[in-house]
């Protein structure tokens, strides 16, 4: 019996169909949602999803790869469809492969009400004390840890863990949870101290013409982020308290 060759699919087909079936496994996600997710214009990313770009460069398909499949997909498609610069590429994709695992497990636990603040305070410069762990994050948070330290994602220093990739950056998604965690944070503290009556804090929402004060906002926002940071980043105030900070000006 002859052998049956299959034509390869084209570059925009793979792109196409990864984006569909990223699509189905996150139904509740738009096409503009996923497109700002990527870091890519809502209008092309429209386009790549219809078929309608014919030959879209490296850099998109590597952007769209990464950010909807595994490493190793994106690996395995450069060496098929763009063998002239995988030889090249191939060392830092082996690389980045082997630390997928612990990629998925790292963004996983930053996103967790159980074990966010220890990933934070892992990846301070102060790191995280060993013993304050079961005190802190109660047994199933220690068993979580020690599994974590014994995969290698953790270095231990004096007692104290640090993340072992220190140019560990989260994704976007990642961030936004770790900042919706934080403020369920300080509004479950913020409610409590109301009906204690210790807290001065307080929520200001008032009818204003946004177009006319904005850039009076802007500007006071953007010298509160300038000064928070001065004090953030000041060598001399380093100490053990992990402290979060952030400016919130939205449009009801």
């Amino acid at each position: 019996m002859d052998k049956v060759f299959l034509e390869r699919p084209s570059v925009n087909e793979v792109l196409r169909d990864k984006i569909r079936k990223y699509k189905k496994e996150h139904s509740r996600l738009s096409s503009n949602q996923i497109a700002r997710r990527l870091g890519l214009p809502p209008s092309t990313f429209h386009r790549l999803e219809m078929g309608d770009v014919k030959n879209p460069g490296l850099d998109i398909c590597v952007t769209v790869l990464n950010g909807l499949c595994s490493k190793k997909e994106t690996a395995e498609f450069v060496r098929e469809y763009f063998p002239e610069v995988h030889e090249s590429l191939y060392g830092y994709f082996q690389d980045v492969t082997k630390l997928e695992a612990h990629d998925k497990d790292i963004e996983k636990y930053f996103q967790e009400q159980l074990t966010y603040k220890m990933m934070l305070k892992a990846s301070s410069a102060a790191g995280l004390v060993e013993n304050e762990v079961l005190q802190d994050y109660g047994r199933e948070g220690h068993k979580t840890f020690m599994k974590l330290a014994a995969d290698g994602v953790f270095i231990n220093k004096n007692g104290r863990f640090f993340l072992s990739d220190s140019d560990l950056r989260m994704s976007g998604y990642s961030a936004n949870k770790v900042n919706e965690l934080i403020y369920k944070e300080l509004a479950e503290e913020f409610s409590l101290t109301q009906r204690n009556k210790k807290c001065s804090r307080s929520l200001w929402v008032e009818s204003l013409n946004l177009e006319k004060v904005l850039p009076e906002l802007r500007e006071l926002t953007e010298e509160y982020d300038y000064k928070m940071k001065k004090i953030m980043m000041n060598p001399d105030n380093f100490g053990t308290d992990l402290v979060a900070y952030s400016s919130l000006l939205k449009k009801l």
